[in-house]
C-alpha cells in the first residue's frame, strides 16, 4: 500500500461518517418541520375554536405565514444539498484523477528505482552511505562510555585548591610570569599537589574529549555528504524519468480537494444549523406558532367548545387530540434522531481527528513512507471508529507495517531509510 492509498483510504472513512451526519440532519430537519406543522395545525384549530366561540379575528394570514417559512426553509435547504452534493462531485472528480496520478507515479518510481539500480554511483553511494552510517553506531556505543569515564574524572583534578591556585597563575605554561620568592613557593607547592602528573592527566582528558566530539562530527558530516550524494542521483533520477515532473502534478489537485472540503464544512455548518433548529426560518416560523397558542388556552378552548350545542367546535377538540398525541410521538422521534445526530457528529470529528493527526505524523508523506502489503488499513480504522483503539495505539498498530523511503521513492529499506525515520 502507497501513502496516497493509505491518505485516500482514511478521507473516504471521513466522508462516509460525514455523509452519515448529512443523512441524520436531513432526518432531524424533517423531525422539527414536521413538529412545526403539527404546532400550527393545532393552533390553526385552537384559532378555528376561538373564533366559533370568542371571537371574530381570522387565522388564516397567520397560517400563511408560518406555511410560507416552511415552504421557504425547504427550498434554503434543498439549494444547500444540492450544493453540498455538487462539492462532493468535486471532490470525487479531484479523487479520480490523483488516483490516476499515483498510478503514474507508482509506474514512474518503478522506473526511477530501476534506473539508480543500474546505475554504479548510486550503488557505490548507498555503500558509502550504509558504511558511514555503520562507522557512527560503532564509534558512538563506545564514545558513551568514553564520555562518562572522562566526566567522572576531570571534576577531581578541580577539587584541589592548590592545584587550582597553580592552574590559574598558569604555572607550567608560556603564561607563567612569577618570580623571585613566589617561583620558588610555587614550585614548593607543585611538588605537594603532584601538579606536573596531575597537569598532563587533565589536559589529556580534555584533549580526548575534544576528540571524541569532532570524531562525533566528522561521522556526521560523513553522512549528510553521503545522504545529499544519494539525494543528487535520486533528483537526476526523477529528472530522467519524469517522476519528479508528475508528483509536482499532485500538489494543485490536493489543494483543489482542500478548498472543496472547506466550502463543504460551511455548507455543512449551516445544515446543522436547520438541523438543530437554529436557523432563521424556523425560528421565525416558531414565533408566530408560540405566539398563537399563547394566545389561547388549550384548556379553557376546549373545555367551552364541550359546553356549546355546536358540533363544529366538538370536532376541532378530536382533531387537536388527535394531533396532540401525533405531536408527542414526533417529539419521541425527534428525540432520537438528534441523538444519533449527535453521536453522527462525534463520529466525524473523530475521523477528522484521525485524518489530522495521520497527516501531522507524517503516515500520509508519500515522499516518506510505502506500507507493507499485510497492512489491513479499514480495519485498523474501523476499531479506532468503534473506541477499541486510542490514536496513539493506532500508530503503534501501524509502525511494524512502515516501509520508509527517501524523498524520491528510490531507496529499498536500507539502514539509511531506517536512520531517516527516526
Amino acid at each position: 500500500m502507497d501513502a496516497f492509498v493509505f491518505k485516500t483510504t482514511l478521507q473516504d472513512n471521513t466522508r462516509l461518517y460525514q455523509g452519515k451526519l448529512h443523512g441524520c440532519q436531513e432526518r432531524a430537519a424533517e423531525e422539527a418541520a414536521y413538529e412545526l406543522q403539527l404546532e400550527q395545525r393545532i393552533a390553526a384549530c385552537l384559532g378555528r375554536i376561538a373564533t366559533l366561540q370568542l371571537d371574530q379575528h381570522a387565522h388564516a394570514a397567520l397560517a400563511g405565514d408560518v406555511a410560507r417559512e416552511l415552504e421557504f426553509r425547504a427550498d434554503e435547504q434543498q439549494v444547500l444539498n444540492a450544493e453540498l452534493a455538487a462539492v462532493h462531485g468535486e471532490i470525487d472528480g479531484h479523487l479520480a484523477a490523483m488516483r490516476a496520478l499515483s498510478a503514474e507515479i507508482k509506474a514512474a518510481n518503478g522506473r526511477t528505482g530501476a534506473f539508480l539500480t543500474a546505475h554504479r554511483d548510486f550503488l557505490a553511494s548507498t555503500r558509502e552511505y550504509e558504511l558511514a552510517v555503520a562507522a557512527q553506531a560503532a564509534n558512538a556505543a563506545g564514545h558513551a562510555q568514553l564520555h562518562a569515564e572522562i566526566d567522572a574524572k576531570l571534576p577531581a583534578y578541580r577539587s584541589e585548591p592548590l592545584y587550582v591556585f597553580l592552574v590559574d597563575v598558569g604555572y607550567g605554561t608560556d603564561a607563567y610570569a612569577r618570580a623571585g620568592v613566589s617561583r620558588g613557593m610555587d614550585s614548593w607547592i607543585a611538588g605537594l599537589c603532584n601538579f606536573d602528573a596531575n597537569w598532563a592527566n587533565e589536559k589529556m582528558l580534555l584533549a580526548m574529549r575534544t576528540e571524541l566530539l569532532n570524531r562525533a562530527h566528522r561521522d556526521s558530516q560523513r553522512i549528510e555528504a553521503a545522504r545529499q550524494a544519494l539525494d543528487r542521483l535520486a533528483d537526476a533520477a526523477s529528472a530522467e524519468t519524469g517522476a519528479e515532473l508528475i508528483a509536482k502534478r499532485m500538489a494543485p489537485l490536493e489543494a483543489a480537494i482542500a478548498q472543496a472540503e472547506s466550502r463543504a464544512r460551511k455548507i455543512d455548518a449551516v445544515l446543522a444549523d436547520y438541523a438543530a433548529r437554529r436557523d432563521p426560518r424556523y425560528r421565525k416560523a416558531h414565533e408566530l406558532v408560540s405566539a398563537s397558542l399563547h394566545a389561547h388556552s388549550i384548556d379553557a378552548l376546549v373545555a367551552q367548545a364541550r359546553r356549546t350545542p355546536g358540533a363544529e367546535d366538538d370536532q376541532l377538540v378530536l382533531e387537536i387530540i388527535a394531533l396532540q398525541d401525533k405531536l408527542a410521538g414526533c417529539r419521541r422521534d425527534g428525540a432520537r434522531v438528534e441523538q444519533a445526530r449527535q453521536a453522527a457528529e462525534a463520529d466525524v470529528q473523530r475521523a477528522v481527528e484521525l485524518e489530522q493527526e495521520m497527516q501531522r505524523g507524517g503516515y500520509c508523506d508519500g515522499a516518506r513512507v510505502q506500507y507493507g502489503d499485510d497492512l489491513n488499513l479499514r480495519q485498523l480504522v474501523g476499531r479506532y471508529m468503534n473506541g477499541d483503539l486510542s490514536l496513539g495505539a493506532l500508530a503503534r498498530e501501524l509502525e511494524p507495517h512502515v516501509r520508509v523511503q527517501t524523498v524520491h521513492s528510490a531507496y529499498q529499506e536500507t539502514q539509511w531509510g531506517r536512520q531517516q525515520r527516526g
